[in-house]
């Protein structure tokens, strides 16, 4: 059994970007990663899943378009014997909070995978096939931590050739020996997943009111787009969340294109003059793990946009956005948060 690195991500994006259901569909298949994206989303339709990776959405396109076989392995069956045990094919892993696959006996990730439990296995055999391209594929170090008891854990470090030293930890003192790494270049990925990245949702101003009469959810940070009397004869009133959230930043812009911005009285520079303050207001509910509601007045352009240039800059996969034929995300509105968030960040 081998292990090859393998990120097939337009733009090479790191291994916490957490787009590996669509890695294992694109090493599986050979299909394009971004027609792999656009598939996903458009099943959505299909499954009625929010988020292209859940509530079984991937799962059911597997089953369903790909007319993968799911295959049962015997409890605890790592990853390691499952390729000893398969040396050829074409193998989806279902791992716990992950997504891995084997070709051929070889693993194709962005981390070694081979000491990780499989759930189970979907056998591919779409064709035609060719393997991945491995031209500048350049292995990422990382370390992963993982509790293995009440009081232990264990932590993994990889090296550039794939292979990993194994270091058993009081879980008292992982959070230090993980510093000490991501100090090293070694990006962190907790297995257990006691941190989950925020979510980030759109909606329009009928379905967020329809919300707040439901209940609204806790722990959540609004983005809520109006545009301002002055700027419009039927101007939108801001949504009122008094009373049911108080973490709201109102972004008060009409929804209009470039090429009318002097129309309408602004400049490149003025239009959405607020970024630098909304990206603040971003960083604060991500690094404190709330969700977030984009919300506009038809929850397709202002909002889509905003919630695209979160979750590119993140995460790198604003994309799911753009593909998604159910949005047109302003792009105006994109440049200038995404933008701003990347000014953020450089402080």
């Amino acid at each position: 059994m081998t292990f090859q690195y393998f990120n097939p991500h337009p733009k090479g994006t790191s291994t916490a970007v957490g787009d590996c259901v669509k890695r294992a569909i694109v090493v599986t298949t050979g299909m394009d990663y971004a027609k792999v994206q656009r598939a996903l989303n458009s099943f959505k339709r299909v499954t009625g899943a929010k988020n292209y990776n859940s509530d079984q959405n991937p799962n059911r396109y597997v089953e369903d378009v790909l007319e993968a076989r799911r295959i049962s392995v015997p409890k605890g069956m790592r990853a390691a014997e499952f390729c000893a045990q398969h040396p050829h094919g074409r193998y989806i892993l279902d791992m716990e909070e992950h997504w891995s696959s084997c070709v051929e006996g070889c693993i194709y990730d962005t981390w070694d995978t081979s000491c990780e439990v499989v759930n189970f296995a979907y056998e591919i055999d779409t064709q035609p096939y060719t393997l991945p391209d491995l031209k500048n594929q350049v292995f990422r170090y990382c370390c992963t931590s993982e509790k293995v008891s009440a009081t232990e854990s264990v932590i993994r470090i990889y090296d550039g050739n794939g292979t990993h030293v194994e270091h058993t930890v009081p879980s008292a003192l992982v959070a230090g020996y993980v510093l000490c790494l991501e100090h090293r270049n070694y990006p962190h990925m907790d297995l257990n997943c006691t941190r989950k990245s925020p979510r980030v949702d759109i909606y329009s101003r009928q379905s967020v009111e329809a919300l707040i009469q439901q209940g609204f959810p806790k722990d959540t940070s609004v983005i809520s787009f109006y545009t301002p009397i002055a700027k419009r004869k039927n101007a939108e009133p801001r949504v009122d969340y008094s009373g049911v959230c108080d973490r709201v930043f109102y972004v008060g812009v009409p929804d209009i294109d470039r090429e009318i911005l002097g129309d309408y009285g602004y400049t490149e520079e003025s239009y959405l003059d607020e970024a630098n303050a909304l990206a603040d207001f971003i960083y604060d509910a991500w690094s404190n793990g709330r969700d977030v509601v984009c919300q506009c007045d038809y929850g397709q352009s202002r909002s889509a946009a905003c919630a695209a240039a979160i979750l590119e800059h993140f995460e790198g996969r604003g994309i799911d956005v753009f593909s998604d034929y159910r949005y047109y995300p302003n792009q105006l509105v994109y440049h200038k948060v995404i933008d701003a968030l990347h000014r953020r960040s450089a402080k």
